[in-house]
């Protein structure tokens, strides 16, 4: 028994066992210091990371809500400050000058200015105007160099093909409004091929049907202002005009504002005949004595 006990002692081994724990003590010694470095490092970088997540959470946030504040203003002025002072965030800067370039557009279309409505009987806040050809011109310009500005960062980029085929309409919806349909063909044209690049297939195919309908567009007429109809101008004393029947009609010339005839009471020639109150035919004016029925006719002699 003590034979086996003493052949299984090894002789040194406990020299051995301190000189590993020696060792291990000054691997420690030298590497213990950088790898406290590195864990700090990687813990404090987590940390940084995380505050910078939600710092550009929280721009973001700030961005859309500025976006979604100008958007319902209906101020491009609005719209192209947010998308300048939120470059970079997502696709702010790009919503922004799509929506602006649209009310650009709307104004150039409608001549009402950019930001103002009508009041509910069709009629602009007092001491605002109508857009002139010349100011709708201007207009019509501001929207383009709006979308080529967006169709510029993203005509080329898939992910933001979306953007890119809203100003590609744009573009398109600008060409029209001057007349420029072989331009407005090609805008056309290259959204269709973008969508179809970029698996929009319904987008593809209205920008296809769009161009089949220019030459039609070519041949619509043009729908003039009210203020550019003219009104012919009509003065005069009343004319009495003698009708078939002998009565005596009395009727006046003088237009009423925007061309619109007032109709024209009938003097001397009793109520007007599509008046509810005008008497029928055959039948007695008011205040006259109703006629008395016919006598029957008396029989014949002999009869």
């Amino acid at each position: 028994m003590d034979e086996r006990i003493q052949g299984s002692i090894k002789e040194g081994a406990g020299l051995d066992e301190s000189r590993l724990n020696q060792d291990f003590i000054d691997w420690l010694r030298k590497w213990s210091t950088p790898i406290l470095v590195v864990v700090a490092v990687l813990a404090g970088g987590y940390f940084l990371y995380g505050k910078y997540q939600t710092s550009r959470d929280v721009a973001m946030a700030r961005a859309f809500a500025e976006y979604d504040a100008a958007l319902t203003s209906r101020n491009p002025a609005s719209l192209l400050r947010v998308a300048d002072e939120q470059s970079g965030k997502a696709a702010v800067p790009l919503l922004a000058r799509l929506a602006a370039a649209d009310l650009y557009l709307e104004a150039a279309r409608t001549g009402i200015p950019p930001g103002m409505t009508l009041d509910p009987a069709g009629n602009l806040p007092e001491g605002v105007e109508y857009l002139t050809d010349a100011q709708k011109a201007e207009q019509l310009a501001k929207a383009a160099e709006q979308y080529n500005a967006v169709a510029q960062k993203t005509i080329n980029n898939k992910g933001m093909a979306l953007h890119a085929i809203g100003a590609l309409y744009g573009l398109g919806s600008v060409a029209e409004s001057r007349g420029e349909f072989d331009k407005a063909r090609e805008h056309y044209t290259r959204l269709a091929e973008v969508a179809t690049r970029a698996g929009f297939t319904i987008q593809a195919e209205a920008a296809k049907k769009r161009i089949e309908t220019l030459d039609d567009l070519r041949a619509m007429p043009r729908l003039y202002a009210q203020s550019e109809v003219w009104t012919p101008s009509i003065s005069g004393s009343p004319i009495q005009v003698r009708t078939a029947d002998g009565e005596t009609v009395t009727i006046d010339p003088t237009p009423v504002k925007s061309g619109v005839f007032e109709q024209t009471p009938r003097v001397g020639g009793g109520a007007d005949p599509s008046s509810p109150d005008a008497p029928k035919p055959n039948e007695p004016e008011p205040g006259e004595p109703k006629p008395r029925d016919p006598k029957p006719a008396e029989p014949a002699p002999g009869e």
